[in-house]
């Protein structure tokens, strides 16, 4: 059967750490109640998201040769985790009970033969599905998952975290533009589209070269969110729907990515009825400690 989508995002190994609270100055000790451990990951949270509710999804990702991850991984997901990093990059995230949270990361020692032959992979291979969803991984592997997705003709949706951004400018600033300039949607939250825009030195959506994108969702928290389409010159809200309990908004966003392209890019669902469903899915996954619903 023919893929729905392919994600290409990171996965990584998250140690989730509840405490009472946060130690701060002049503490030293917060006590632990409890430790959870998972996949989690732009792209493995999206995907994931994506294959639950019913689609069948390929995500590109890079893990550790002896990965912890890749047992757990639903079986829903094609393959396509590549073994480039002699571990699995570590996320270790402790949030109290006012839902302040402190994140911890630990990154694998990537090995250049492995990437170089997972780029030349994407370069020689189409992607097999009619959408690409380019989120946070190694610029390299993002840029040739771009370029495939291009000369497969596949409708391309990017979401690239602030810390994303900064780092596609600091390895090779080339990469970036190419990127924003080859989409046709956006998924941002209000922090990541703000950064997009000053990395490119646009004042609005409008000003992107390449006549290629033609939707953008913002989303901005409990606040909802907003979307508009080109050319960008009217913008409509939906609203956030309010938990029954807030445990945890870690994967809040990936999960209403996922929802969002389930619903409006796979299943040709309007914005607007795709952007309440993601946000109701959303608000679920704030409800539970686990960041896929």
């Amino acid at each position: 059967m023919d893929n729905s989508i392919v994600c290409v995002g990171a996965t990584t190994l998250d140690v989730h750490l509840r405490v009472d609270k946060i130690a701060g100055t002049p503490e030293s000790v917060s006590y632990v109640r409890q430790v959870t451990r998972g996949p989690g990951g732009k792209g493995w949270i999206t995907a994931s998201t994506v294959a639950r509710l019913g689609h069948r999804v390929e995500l590109r990702s890079l893990v550790g040769r002896n990965s912890r991850i890749v047992p757990q991984l639903a079986p829903s997901l094609a393959s396509g985790m590549v073994p480039c990093l002699d571990h699995d990059h570590e996320i270790w995230i402790v949030v109290d009970d006012q839902h302040r949270r402190v994140t911890y990361t630990s990154f694998g020692n990537g090995d250049p033969t492995a990437l170089d032959l997972t780029v030349e992979e994407l370069a020689s291979s189409p992607l097999s599905a009619p959408a690409v969803y380019l989120a946070a991984e190694h610029p390299r592997l993002v840029d040739a998952a771009r370029r495939a997705a291009q000369r497969a003709g596949s409708t391309i949706v990017v979401n690239l975290s602030t810390a994303m951004t900064g780092l596609f400018r600091r390895y090779d600033a080339g990469l970036l533009p190419p990127l924003l300039e080859s989409a046709h949607i956006l998924l941002f939250n209000q922090h990541e589209a703000h950064a997009v825009l000053r990395s490119l030195d646009v004042a609005s959506w409008a000003d992107i070269p390449g006549n290629n994108l033609r939707e953008v969702v913002v989303t901005e928290g409990a606040d909802g969110g907003r979307y508009a389409q080109a050319p960008f010159a009217e913008w409509s809200s939906f609203p956030a729907i309010p938990p029954r309990v807030v445990r945890s908004d870690i994967g809040a966003g990936d999960t209403f990515n996922g929802a969002y392209l389930a619903s409006h890019v796979i299943d040709g669902e309007p914005p607007d009825v795709a952007c309440r469903a993601a946000a109701a899915l959303a608000s679920r996954c704030v409800e539970q400690w686990e960041p896929v619903v």
